[in-house]
């Protein structure tokens, strides 16, 4: 489990294992919200990084069987490119 805030602190990034995964949980952090986030299905959350703009957040996702994928995520689009 880890947690940290962005480098402005505009948000709170939570990581948990659940039944042997990683689950990541952003939220805005001073209202306390979650950020709709979407769902990762190829892969273990290894690592996330956001931004010191606080616009993007990569995600760096893998599992045993392949190779790490950096996945960007955008923010205000709430677009996830590989």
């Amino acid at each position: 489990m880890y947690m940290y805030t962005s480098f402005n602190e505009k948000y709170r990034v939570i990581g948990v294992n659940e039944d042997g995964r990683n689950k990541l949980y952003v939220f805005d952090h001073k209202s306390g919200d979650a950020i709709d986030f979407p769902k990762i299905e190829d892969g273990d959350i290894q690592a996330v990084n956001i931004s010191r703009s606080e616009n993007k957040m990569k995600l760096t996702i893998g599992d045993s069987k392949s190779p790490n994928n950096i996945y960007v995520y955008d923010f205000a689009s709430k677009d996830l490119k590989s």
